[in-house]
């Protein structure tokens, strides 16, 4: 904590405008009752999602009335334990590699359901439940990435518990398609040190080359990744998204007569 929060520890709840009571003190997107937390005293509401881990709630007051509050980009540091050599920052891969220019690709196994109904075949040994939940024990050591956001665990808890950062997700190949399309948002992303915390320009690389953010990211999923807060943060200029997310006028040449011209704006063909 620093000496500004130190000093506002203890100072007892602020006066909350009511345009503040209706977002999450801790995020500052809107916070519907039903899922988020209300403060008793300070009137201040905080998501579910956006409590601390491993720490009892403050039922009477928000973060921001404690002197606890934190910007959002900051908490990964706060939250994971130090990685060797690291003071406190972000685990990563031990092999040296930048998976931000160099992603992995993911190489999907075999359905279990479908080695199950061959092991069926010749065993009369019952195959295990695979529509099973996974168990808390599960979530927080597996190291299968894609597992972990199929389950929707949170940034924060992989990071803290898996010791899997954002470099582990881009060697297994995880894409924002696969982020988006499990629930993840532009804030949690910011957790992560390549785009959060060192700078627009890597930012940029990080979601262009390392989780293959294209065009059509922006438009199907306005409120979890909105182009205008992503721009801001990554500095995007109107033409990276010519240059980097693959929006583009084709060129179709007419195959009679040679003629050149240009196709309808579109985006991986959409």
């Amino acid at each position: 904590m620093d000496g500004t929060a130190a000093a506002l520890k203890g100072a007892g709840p602020k006066k909350h405008t009511q345009a503040e009571k209706v977002v999450c003190s801790f995020c500052q997107e809107p916070a519907d009752l039903n899922l988020s937390l209300e403060h008793r005293e300070c009137g201040g509401r905080t998501h579910v999602e956006c409590l601390p881990s491993g720490k009892k709630p403050n039922y009477k007051l928000c973060s921001q009335c404690t002197g606890e509050y934190v910007p959002l980009a900051q908490v990964a540091s706060m939250d994971t334990a130090p990685a060797a050599g690291g003071g406190g920052r972000e685990p990563f891969p031990p092999d040296g590699v930048d998976y931000v220019r160099n992603p992995g690709v993911w190489i999907q196994k075999t359905p279990a359901s479908a080695l199950q109904a061959i092991t069926g075949l010749f065993s009369r040994t019952p195959a295990p439940d695979a529509a099973a939940p996974p168990t808390v024990e599960q979530l927080r050591t597996s190291q299968d990435c894609h597992f972990l956001i199929r389950n929707r665990v949170s940034v924060r808890d992989m990071l803290r518990f898996n010791k899997l950062g954002l470099q582990h997700l881009l060697k297994a190949g995880v894409t924002m398609s696969e982020l988006l399309a499990n629930d993840y948002t532009w804030n949690d992303l910011l957790l992560y040190e390549d785009v959060g915390r060192k700078g627009p320009t890597r930012a940029k690389q990080t979601l262009a080359q390392g989780l293959k953010t294209n065009a059509n990211h922006f438009r199907d999923y306005p409120d979890a990744l909105p182009f205008a807060k992503v721009s801001s943060h990554a500095n995007l200029k109107p033409r990276d998204l010519y240059t980097d997310f693959g929006l583009k006028f084709p060129v179709i040449t007419d195959e009679v007569t040679g003629q050149v011209r240009y196709g309808s704006l579109q985006c991986h063909g959409d």
